[in-house]
């Protein structure tokens, strides 16, 4: 990550951050790995039920 910009609020510093090219990638595999986790963990019946009422 870099500093992206500065600004003052309020009196106060605001820093805004930007992910940089080096970053993206490992920021995208934890990314995958928590949705991963998160379809892994997901109850079947819930899913079943979304479809239904979504139809």
């Amino acid at each position: 990550m870099e500093v992206g910009r500065e600004r003052v609020v309020d009196s106060r510093l605001r820093r805004y951050y930007r992910l940089t090219r080096a970053g993206a990638d490992p920021a995208a595999t934890t990314a995958a790995a928590v949705l991963r986790t998160v379809l892994a963990e997901a109850d079947p019946a819930d899913k079943a039920r979304s479809t239904a009422n979504s139809a």
